[in-house]
């Protein structure tokens, strides 16, 4: 059984829609939640496995069941569900750590979820004395159905799309104001040769890409920043891209894509988990000056790049959505 909010039509995200239709593609699998059939608010799951004649063996809280607006003083959607009182294992998908934490933790300790699955390892066990949950660390997945294939010349050098997130982290924007000429530095999105003045002089000779989210919309409906199928052909347009950890140090799901639309991942020094390592399949970058040095030898070093680009695509295969799930559901002794 998957509670869950449908977040079919999402847009600045996917790993939600892929747990789901992985799942969907070797189990029987019943959706419960909001925007799903039959929901109703009023129900607990004891109500609801009643009403629906559904014997589930396991119930999966899906990454998508919260509340993620801060305003509100909750996280749980539907507290009538009483998690607590039906006696199945529970496995429930941690979401953006960095988001009302304590009350996610309050959630998993009052429903008592058996199992809970973080990106972040390091803060496993501490949750887990919080909680008496068993966490499992697992890494974000790839739906390589997604990826878009393309031999034509990349089109940019260097780019960037995304949360610049600078009320958590600060390398994203550190980049920014170090190319950016200051006077454009509220601008969220470059894309062609035209505002190639918006760069200081030292990078006139790049061609380079920025487009940052939560920019207004052109026309209702219409982003400014490339989503679904144009967000993954974009990738394939960019020799080198920008990418570090996300907010609390979340490990994303475009660390994979990239590695998938053979982009190259150029970051911050870091251990990563040891998921990813520098001059294999990824190039970090010590400070700004590094930044510089290594973004301008991999732009025109085009065999140096490609060693690397090949090496993390070979790699990403390690993270396809089938083999992350199924690891997990062994961990947990479900298959």
């Amino acid at each position: 059984m998957y509670i869950g909010i449908d977040y079919s039509r999402y847009k600045t995200g996917y790993y939600q829609n892929d747990l789901l239709e992985t799942l969907q593609k070797s189990f029987n699998v019943m959706c419960y939640g909001i925007g799903f059939s039959g929901y109703n608010e009023s129900l607990s799951i004891k109500d609801v496995i009643n009403k629906f004649n559904f014997n589930p063996d396991l119930i999966i809280i899906s990454d998508t069941w919260e509340i993620q607006d801060l305003n509100i003083t909750r996280f749980d959607p539907n507290p009538n569900l009483k998690l607590n009182e039906l006696n199945i294992p529970k496995l429930f998908f941690l979401n953006k750590e960095y988001k009302k934490i304590d009350l996610k933790l309050d959630f998993i300790k009052n429903n008592e979820i058996d199992y809970v699955t973080s990106v972040l390892k390091h803060e496993c066990r501490k949750w887990e004395e919080t909680t008496g949950s068993t966490f499992i660390w697992k890494p974000f997945g790839l739906n390589f159905g997604r990826i878009q294939k393309s031999n034509k010349k990349r089109k940019y050098d260097f780019g960037f799309t995304g949360a610049v997130h600078e009320r958590w982290i600060q390398s994203r924007v550190l980049i920014k104001n170090h190319i950016f000429e200051k006077k454009y530095l509220n601008f969220k999105r470059i894309h062609n040769l035209y505002h190639k003045k918006r760069f200081k002089e030292k990078y006139s000779g790049l061609n380079i890409y920025w487009g940052e989210w939560f920019q207004k919309k052109i026309l209702p409906g219409h982003s400014r920043v490339p989503t679904f199928e144009n967000y993954f052909k974009l990738l394939t347009k960019i020799k080198i891209f920008l990418n570090t950890k996300s907010a609390v140090g979340i490990i994303g799901t475009r660390f994979l894509e990239l590695m998938a639309s053979k982009s190259m991942i150029l970051c911050p020094e870091d251990d990563y988990y040891g998921l990813y390592q520098n001059k294999v399949n990824c190039i970090m970058y010590r400070d700004l000056n590094d930044f510089d040095e290594k973004l301008f030898y991999y732009v025109k070093n085009n065999e140096e790049r490609e060693k690397i680009v090949e090496k993390a695509y070979q790699d990403s295969f390690n993270y396809c959505w089938e083999k992350i799930v199924f690891d997990l559901l062994n961990k947990i002794k479900f298959i």
